[in-house]
């Protein structure tokens, strides 16, 4: 990947994460944990997912790609929305049960045999024993015929008489120092059914066996077995696996999901500022530089760029976006250190860089919005610690050496803000 400016046709943010580059989300594991962490973030061993960052991820893209959403995602449908669908294994049941379905006669040897050796697994079935048997097949060179008992003393420089029988031949060759397989020695080791009167052999045989043993084959019969049943009698039923199922290319998302996501754009839309700063730009842009301290490449990608007043926004989701609850977000998931390292990007790449302003959104209702902009006080600070990062980055690898937390004892209490109680509503 070279310097420049990329769109999110050129590049996508797959490839962007997948690309080479230094991101303030790698710097930020250095940063709040350790050169260790970083590293095994690249290797991609500290993925993080819950389901506020799948809500996140959602939101986003409704509100900066909204034209792509559809494409997207698959909203899944509600219960209430299909009541007829069958889900539960009552459900399945029942719907077997109406179309005159016999489902334990339709239960195979195969089926019922899992069962059977779970509960005794003492028990013997013929078909083992048939498969353990001796075949001519698997014994092509045994003698069988007279003609194969000829050619055996032939190949032993044998003569006997032209009347000589298989037995005469066989005492002649049993007395040669030479192996042989002889198939009535194999044939008599077949076993008969008559001498193992308990095998299990027939499906009778089987259902039988998990009679005695208190198998209830109906019970044990699955909601595949069920749908099978169904399908084949060619029963008018709807599954509900089969309309929770998501197109082809399509990311499965909840009602509720869903629902944020609407109420998370009408909140924006509604917001006189939010709404301000998210038009009149471009969403997703990606910005490759080379860092002129270390030589690095570094990459940011921007939620949404205003070239025409150099305004870079961030789209945040969150609980609580007052302004305390705010500054602990921006403090915790190092918001700042990615705000100062956008900021350098994009001016890296020649292009105005004047204001850094998040967007918070909350992901419940009334899904309210706040816009707040990043003071050159915490832009300082904040570029201060990337630099760091991004040194002790180049450092690392040039030491080929990731060291994890420092040792030795440490003293520890809990912050300050912990220890007291905080107006939320205040104003920092």
């Amino acid at each position: 990947m070279k310097p420049g400016i990329y769109s999110n046709a050129d590049l996508s943010n797959d490839d962007y994460h997948g690309g080479p580059g230094v991101s303030s989300t790698t710097l930020k594991e250095l940063i709040s944990r350790s050169p260790a962490h970083c590293l095994a973030m690249m290797d991609g061993l500290r993925r993080k997912f819950s389901d506020a960052m799948s809500l996140g991820t959602v939101i986003h893209a409704a509100v900066l790609e909204p034209e792509t959403f559809d494409s997207l995602y698959f909203v899944e449908p509600s219960r209430e929305d299909f009541p007829d669908a069958l889900d539960s294994s009552d459900d399945y049941l029942y719907a077997a049960e109406k179309a005159g379905l016999d489902l334990t006669s339709k239960t195979s040897k195969a089926e019922i045999r899992p069962l059977l050796e779970a509960a005794d697994p003492g028990l013997v079935f013929w078909e083992d024993l048939a498969a353990a048997a001796p075949t001519k097949a698997g014994h092509p060179e045994a003698l069988d015929s007279l003609a194969d008992y000829k050619a055996a003393a032939e190949r032993l420089d044998i003569k006997l008489p032209g009347k000589a029988k298989k037995a005469d031949y066989r005492q002649v060759l049993d007395n040669e120092q030479v192996y042989l397989v002889y198939w009535d020695d194999l044939a008599a080791t077949i076993p008969v059914k008559a001498d193992y009167p308990d095998a299990i052999d027939s499906v009778a045989d089987h259902k039988a066996a998990a009679e005695r043993l208190g198998i209830d084959l109906a019970s044990k019969t699955t909601k595949a077995d069920i749908r099978a049943a169904l399908e084949n009698a060619g029963a008018d039923v709807v599954f509900m696996d089969d309309l929770l199922l998501p197109p082809e290319g399509k990311t499965a998302i909840s009602p509720l999901q869903a629902d944020a996501a609407i109420g998370a754009v009408t909140s924006i839309e509604a917001d006189a500022d939010a709404s301000f700063y998210l038009t009149g730009g471009v969403a997703e842009q990606s910005f490759v530089w080379v860092d002129k301290a270390t030589g690095e490449l570094c990459k940011v990608r921007t939620d949404y760029y205003r070239e025409t007043d150099g305004v870079i926004v961030d789209l945040k989701t969150c609980e609580d976006a007052r302004p305390a609850a705010v500054a602990r977000s921006i403090s915790n998931y190092g918001y700042d250190v990615s705000a100062a390292m956008y900021m350098d990007g994009v001016a890296g790449c020649g292009k105005p860089a004047d204001q850094f302003v998040w967007v918070f959104v909350e992901t419940t209702a009334p899904f309210a919005v706040r816009c707040y902009l990043a003071s050159d006080a915490l832009l300082s600070r904040a570029r201060e610690k990337y630099h760091g990062g991004l040194e002790q980055f180049s450092a690392c690898r040039d030491a080929e050496n990731w060291p994890a937390y420092p040792g030795g004892l440490v003293e520890i209490d809990i912050p300050a803000y912990a220890r007291g109680q905080s107006d939320l509503n205040e104003v920092v």
